[in-house]
């Protein structure tokens, strides 16, 4: 526990630099001025990531790794409604990787009774300071390993699990077997005390290896926030089989949300019904949001949207009408460029340069047309049939 000198020491000091704190730190005798600086710079962050914290100075905040490697409001908030929605009881639930606490603080919300398990002793002590704070009277950590805490447990309506994606080293790892815990070893075990798991796995795990390595999952939901994929969620039942595993991508943004779902045997039927561009997009263009090119439903969105796909493996797509509603960002094709024409037609040579199936990434496109960054253009890189091509555009959404 933190002293009373450390906390009043705080409370006179949240708008101070923490970094000169830390160099004055001998001027202030007995106080831990190491902890303090961890808190300003945690309650800074808490304005973006968690701002119903923020706005309580008595909430506490652990190192930086551990908060970046914490769930955010907004996704924390997200798995809540998704446990609340499916069929069946959510009354008692645990979270097995409690760590900085707002998954489960969000799951109490829902549940009866809520267990959170966490190792790390210090992030423990966090965890139970803020459910205290917040209110969250229905919620018992536990500092413990929680495939041995399990063991000792009876059934659950609901588990959480999020293993740590970093290895010995510290360095960032995907894979369900690299790593901490090893689900693959400890799914059985697990499956055993609950009735529905409920998983959070890394952005870059592969979706169809998961479903394969699992084999359980009923449903995927794949999470961006504000256009950036976060979070691939899978949802286990001991009687699911996987063969028609529902995938959910969500793209939630400051004003709302946009979702596209389907079933993986329906992305196999629109695989034959899908057309292909002949020639150039004449009009306008699509590209999908990140959580659709994520999930994988690259040939469903096609047909849901009576859109012309450019290439079996471009997934951008082309129509002559604008169709309202699309899951991403659609854009008006002004023409078709050359390369080393690039430079002439935009103005100040400012524009956004995107790549999808180009032969380059996006960074080395734009250097090698002598374009910064900016500006109402965009320059796409993409290939149409067989070709590549660059075409410029503007985009018309959003």
């Amino acid at each position: 526990m933190h002293s009373d000198k450390d906390i009043e020491f705080l409370q006179l000091h949240w708008d101070d630099d923490p970094v000169r704190l830390l160099l004055s730190a001998a001027k202030h005798g007995g106080v831990d001025m190491v902890w303090v600086a961890q808190q300003i710079e945690g309650r800074k962050q808490a304005r973006v990531k968690w701002p119903r914290l923020a706005e309580d100075e008595r909430i506490w905040y652990p190192p930086r790794l551990n908060r970046e490697q914490a769930s955010s409001e907004r996704l924390a908030a997200y798995k809540r409604e998704l446990v609340a929605s499916l069929d069946g009881e959510h009354r008692r639930m645990a979270d097995l990787t409690g760590g900085f606490g707002m998954d489960a603080y969000c799951f109490s919300q829902i549940a009866d009774t809520m267990d959170y398990v966490e190792l790390d002793a210090a992030l423990c002590e966090v965890a139970e300071h803020n459910l205290a704070v917040l209110g969250a009277n229905n919620v018992e950590c536990c500092r413990a390993d929680s495939m041995e805490w399990l063991q000792g447990r009876g059934m659950y309506d609901v588990i959480f699990i999020d293993p740590a994606r970093r290895d010995e080293k510290g360095r960032k790892v995907a894979a369900f077997e690299d790593c901490t815990p090893n689900l693959l070893d400890n799914l059985e075990m697990i499956m055993q005390h609950c009735r529905r798991l409920v998983v959070k796995a890394s952005p870059m795990i592969s979706i169809p290896a998961a479903l394969e390595q699992l084999g359980l999952v009923k449903r995927v939901d794949v999470v961006a926030l504000k256009g950036e994929c976060k979070e691939v969620i899978l949802v286990l039942e001991s009687d699911a089989t996987g063969a028609d595993c529902v995938v959910n991508a969500v793209n939630l943004e400051a004003d709302g949300r946009s979702e596209f779902s389907f079933t993986l045997s329906q992305e196999a039927a629109a695989e034959a019904e899908v057309r292909y561009l002949q020639g150039m997009p004449t009009r306008y263009l699509y590209e999908p949001n990140a959580a659709v090119m994520k999930s994988g439903g690259y040939c469903k969105v096609a047909v849901e949207y009576g859109l012309q796909k450019l290439a079996r493996n471009t997934h951008m797509y082309a129509s002559d009408s604008m169709i309202d509603g699309f899951v991403g960002r659609v854009f008006e094709v002004i023409e078709e460029v050359r390369p080393k024409e690039v430079a002439k037609k935009v103005a100040g040579k400012r524009a956004h340069v995107v790549t999808r199936n180009y032969p380059m990434a996006a960074a080395e496109l734009q250097k090698k047309l002598k374009l910064q960054e900016g500006g109402e253009l965009f320059v796409i890189g993409t290939t149409v049939g067989s070709t590549p091509k660059v075409l410029l555009c503007r985009r018309v959404n959003g």
